[in-house]
């Protein structure tokens, strides 16, 4: 009890004689033109800056609403550069395919959007997938394409 009292009266005598001052033990007794050093901001620490928010127009990899995925998708490569190599039957239906020009292998789930049209895969049968299309005619309106990729055999 006692060497805490001893060592705060030492600090508060510390304190009141260097309050005014601009000379810190830091700088060793060298002075300085900043007034208060120790109340600058942290060099390291980002700024904050106030204003507008940055709005994120395209996402690459964005799977749902708030759902984001780091693997490589074949939203990018068209209909006629996609080949079905193989399919996986069962409960949770899947195919293999492979773009011809990247020589990529991707694997896709009925559901999934392929391609820059978007085509939708609405099957995986033992012979292929079955894609569809939504598309406009020269007549305004909207009609539906069915695609077949068959399995190749390479």
């Amino acid at each position: 009890m006692t060497i805490r009292l001893i060592l705060t009266l030492i600090t508060v005598g510390f304190i009141s004689q260097n309050s005014f001052s601009v000379e810190y033990d830091f700088f060793k007794g060298q002075k300085t033109e900043i007034k208060d050093p120790f109340k600058l901001r942290d060099p390291f620490k980002k700024p904050i800056v106030r204003g507008a928010k940055k709005v994120i127009s395209m996402v690459p990899n964005k799977v749902g609403e708030n759902s984001y995925s780091n693997i490589p998708s074949i939203s990018g490569v068209p209909i006629d550069q996609i080949m079905v190599i193989g399919v996986m039957l069962g409960k949770n239906r899947r195919a293999i395919v492979r773009s011809k020009s990247k020589k990529e292998t991707f694997i896709v789930k009925e559901g999934m959007a392929l391609g820059v049209d978007k085509a939708i895969v609405k099957a995986i049968l033992p012979g292929g997938v079955v894609l569809v299309e939504k598309i406009k005619n020269v007549y305004d309106q909207f009609e539906y394409l069915e695609t077949l990729l068959p399995i190749v055999t390479e």
